[in-house]
């Protein structure tokens, strides 16, 4: 009988004070500041492709991502900044080159004008390392290869990096 009258009793107390006051369990969410709360992400999350050989890592954006236009966008891998494009062939995926040496599990950050807007760990499991061959490597620039020149599996497809 006492817990039934504690839950009406504190009920009514509820009630009393709740005049338009939010709850303590509401009181983060009012308080976070207006602008990040409306940060979309740009990534969708996940890998489509990764070769560590060719040095490329292919991160599909997602759908409702904002537009980069007038954005600054700068993506960290393992906390290390890394150059980023999105793909001339198929502008659903962002490329980016792996840095030589790059360990996994990767930390993935991605900031849009300084703010995080992505913030994931990829293990590795579908990279694969092709071994860059005179035809991949014919330019004598040693450059890693920019994102257009990087294979972008079928959305539709099973890829899983093995052949």
């Amino acid at each position: 009988m006492l817990p039934a009258s504690n839950g009406a009793q504190s009920a009514e107390v509820v009630e009393a004070t709740s005049t338009n006051t939010p709850l303590p369990t509401d009181t983060p969410t009012a308080t976070a500041p207006p602008a990040e709360t409306n940060l979309l992400p740009y990534l969708a999350g996940g890998v489509n492709t990764c070769d560590t050989g060719l040095q490329f890592i292919n991160f599909p954006i997602d759908p409702s991502a904002p537009a980069l236009a007038g954005r600054n966008l700068s993506v960290s891998l393992n906390g290390n900044p890394v150059k980023c494009e999105v793909a001339s062939n198929n502008s659903s995926v962002l490329s980016c080159t792996l840095l030589k040496g790059t360990v996994f599990p990767l930390t993935v950050s991605v900031k849009l004008d300084d703010a995080e807007v992505n913030h994931f760990t990829f293990d590795g499991a579908i990279c694969i390392e092709t071994v860059p061959t005179a035809e991949t490597s014919n330019d004598n620039s040693n450059t890693s290869p920019a994102a257009t020149e990087t294979p972008v599996p079928d959305p539709n497809s099973n890829f899983n990096g093995s052949p």
